[in-house]
């Protein structure tokens, strides 16, 4: 090979550790070859090395070498590149050398001292090898993207030829033809390709084919179906057009169009707009098709179409609607639909809107939009249910923080009552029974426990009034509830309550104060007498249910009474906090019913009628299957027990209000205790650690809550970690419900709630030193 011929970038490696003849080769190699880039290395290792990093085309290598031998440099180079034109020179002629080249596939060995004209006959071979490769390699990659074309061109046409000769009956077609028929083999019979056919249309077929072959130039156009040899249908479209022979003889050449993709989708469009006019018009949600028009006061709207929703929406039928303008349908349209369907149709933009029917009391949300070009369509979806539950929920929002705030206002009065109670206890005992200041103190107690029975009813939807449930049985509840309001009067009752109810998992003590509210409010609406409708069920709750409620089981209790009903603009806020109609009422009740059944995840809801009556609906949880009643619903207080002797035993009292911490002591002493009184729980932990061992307190009474500093419950967990055996009791201006789940935890001895008297502290303090 010439060196005008050589292709430029080619670089070629001499490995020789003789430096004369290396030096030899270069030059001659030089001459000869200007364009190529000659790299020379002494020993295998450089070699490999370089090798690595130029990558060369030709390889031209010494084999005996110190270190690292050429045969040993090839066979790692092999690995790297195994195209590399590789040129042994040696002066060695052996056998074992020339298998050891044969097996690196050595494309020249040669024999020193080399004569330059095999030195460059063996490189020009070398060089014509690459150049061959080289352009091989080319033609392939443009053979191969000229198929690609081919197919790409054909895959876009989706078209497949056909060719048939009527006078021999054969079918020469492409591979697409071929698959389209669902035949193996490019050449076949015309009975076997109308064998495929469907029967419905292959007579069709074979009719439209004879007709064209009957004249020269005819055209042929026919779509049909095609049976798959697995059963499945394909549509095809053939066209073609006759042409005769130099015989005389008719042959179509054509070509084939699976089309079963667009038959499929214009029958998908047909079910579509089928099932359109379906779902269109079984719609639950109000839909109307509006279009612009010049009225004679300005722009109008005339209707195109409503679905059935809106024709009950409304009360107006369909023939009653379309083709007429709004301004005629509904002359008193508020002025702001007016301004909305305005601006959706001039901007395109949609909108949205909330909607009041009078009539029935439904919530809409109408969502407004143009469909097209001077078109508004508006959806009208009934969010009645879901405005109900936001009004319930701002509702319980309004009842949680009146509540906080009636939880603290219930405890700092507890705490007044608490010095009200105990010195109206300790003045008692001081009296003698026949004196009628004794009276006047009685009266004062009860007049402190109806201001106690309030305080209760704050504490319900405080913090404090969280429920302690357990398993009750509903019937035994509700008849208790009703025999408490109904034995004596002029109201009867009418129970309704099946042998199978379910279980109540709720607190007794606030569902029997619910019912009481509820069962008490209806008494008072029935002045002059009448039926009390006291009804329960069971009831399963899906998720679909709504109304906040978790999926399960439920018990509905019902009821009813025939009074002078709730006037319907009061129905929302019968349960607002200190909302009353009673002249003496506090506001109160209604408000913890709805507190307790919240706080029981339940649901309440309320019907009336003025005139006819008011009937309330609770949805409670039910105990699961497998729970059993503990009790009837209210469990009558165990006897008081026997007093203890007191024998100067010493009790340590723990309360952030001076004023309790020295009634208690009082008391306490009155009952022939000794007391230490301290203000917060660390001050007790400490005065309960330094006596322990020298003078040890019989019991400790912890007030819960103490702003700022350690409470009670802290202070009752590190006593009892110094102590097993302490007797702790806990007291609160909130109720001791809430801790009655912790007394297992915790290992409190005992709970009293404020205001106690002096005999419910004696009571409760000597049957938690007996209990400890």
């Amino acid at each position: 090979m010439a060196a005008d011929r050589l292709a430029p970038n080619y670089t070629m490696l001499i490995v020789e550790d003789d430096t004369d003849a290396l030096e030899a080769l270069q030059t001659a190699l030089a001459r000869r070859y200007p364009e190529l880039n000659l790299v020379a290395a002494t020993n295998g290792a450089q070699g490999l090395q370089l090798f690595r990093q130029l990558r060369p085309q030709i390889v031209m290598s010494d084999i005996q070498m110190p270190g690292m031998s050429g045969i040993e440099m090839v066979q790692k180079l092999r690995s790297l590149a195994p195209e590399t034109r590789v040129i042994i020179i040696t002066a060695h002629l052996e056998s074992r050398l020339l298998l050891d080249c044969l097996n690196l596939n050595v494309s020249r060995y040669l024999v020193k001292p080399v004569a330059k004209e095999l030195l460059f006959e063996a490189v020009d071979d070398s060089l014509e090898r690459i150049e061959l490769e080289h352009q091989l390699k080319a033609q392939n990659v443009a053979l191969l993207q000229s198929r690609e074309q081919l197919r790409l061109a054909l895959d876009a046409a989706a078209l497949g030829t056909w060719d048939y000769r009527p006078g021999t009956g054969q079918v020469t077609w492409d591979e697409r033809s071929q698959v389209m028929f669902g035949l193996e083999g490019v050449q076949v019979e015309y009975r076997n390709v109308l064998g495929r056919i469907h029967p419905e249309d292959r007579n069709r077929v074979d009719l439209a084919v004879q007709r064209a072959g009957e004249t020269s130039g005819g055209d042929y156009h026919q779509e049909f179906r095609v049976v798959w040899p697995d059963g499945s249908i394909h549509w095809v479209s053939s066209q073609g057009k006759v042409y005769r022979d130099a015989e005389g003889e008719p042959r179509f050449i054509g070509a084939n169009l699976d089309i079963t993709a667009r038959v499929q989708a214009t029958e998908q469009l047909l079910l579509s707009e089928s099932r359109y006019r379906g779902l269109f018009s079984s719609l639950q949600e109000g839909f109307s098709l509006l279009e612009g028009v010049i009225g004679p006061d300005g722009i109008d709207y005339r209707f195109l179409e409503v679905n059935p929703a809106f024709e009950r929406l409304t009360g107006l039928r369909r023939e009653q609607l379309i083709g007429k303008q709004l301004s005629l349908v509904f002359p008193d349209l508020e002025e702001r639909w007016l301004n909305c369907l305005a601006s959706v149709a001039i901007t395109g933009q949609p909108a949205r809107l909330e909607h009041c029917s009078q009539g029935s009391d439904r919530y809409y949300e109408v969502q407004v939009y143009s469909p097209e070009k001077g078109q508004v369509a508006a959806l009208y979806l009934d969010v009645s249910e879901r405005r109900k539950l936001q009004m319930e929920r701002e509702k319980i929002e309004r009842l949680e923080s009146l509540g906080v705030l009636a939880g603290g206002i219930a405890h700092d009065f507890n705490n007044i009552l608490m010095a009200i109670t105990g010195n109206i206890s300790l003045a008692r005992l001081q009296l003698d029974k026949e004196s009628p200041l004794d009276a006047r103190l009685e009266d004062s107690e009860k007049a402190v426990a109806k201001a106690t029975a309030l305080t209760r009813q704050l504490l319900t939807f405080a913090r404090g009034g969280e429920p302690v449930r357990k398993s009750v049985c509903t019937q035994a509840l509700i008849c208790e509830a009703a025999s408490l309001f109904l034995s004596g009067g002029n109201c009867k009752a009418e129970l309704k309550l099946p042998e199978d109810l379910w279980q109540l998992n709720a607190d007794p003590g606030q569902i029997h104060q619910a019912l009481n509210n509820l069962i008490l409010n209806a008494v008072q609406a029935m002045p002059s007498g009448g039926t009390l409708t006291l009804s329960a069920a069971n009831q399963v709750i899906d998720a679909g249910y709504g109304r906040g409620l978790v999926p399960g089981r439920y018990l509905k209790i019902v009821i009813a009474d025939e009074g002078c009903g709730i006037p319907s603009e009061l129905l929302a806020k019968i349960f607002d906090p200190y909302f009353t109609t009673k002249p003496k009422g506090s506001g109160l009740g209604l408000a913890s019913v709805f507190s307790i059944v919240k706080r029981h995840e339940g649901a309440i809801s309320v019907w009336s009628t003025p005139g006819s009556g008011t009937s309330f609906e609770l949805l409670l949880p039910a105990a699961s299957q497998s729970e059993q009643a503990l009790a009837e619903p209210r469990v009558e207080p165990e006897p008081p027990p026997a007093r203890c002797a007191a024998q100067g035993q010493a009790i340590l009292v723990m309360d952030d209000e001076e004023m309790i911490r020295n009634l208690a002591s009082q008391m306490l002493n009155r009952l022939g205790y000794r007391t230490t009184t301290c203000c917060d729980g660390a001050q007790a932990v400490d005065l309960y650690r330094q006596n322990l061992e020298s003078d040890p307190f019989a019991a400790v009474i912890l007030d819960m809550t103490v702003p700022g500093g350690m409470g009670g419950k802290e202070a009752a967990y590190r006593i009892r970690s110094m102590d097993s055996d302490a007797v702790l009791i806990i007291s609160s201006g909130y109720t001791a419900d809430p801790f009655l789940d912790e007394k297992r935890e915790m290992r409190v001895n005992g709970l009293v709630a404020k205001p106690y008297n002096l005999k419910q502290l004696s009571d409760e303090l000597c049957r938690a030193m007996g209990t400890a």
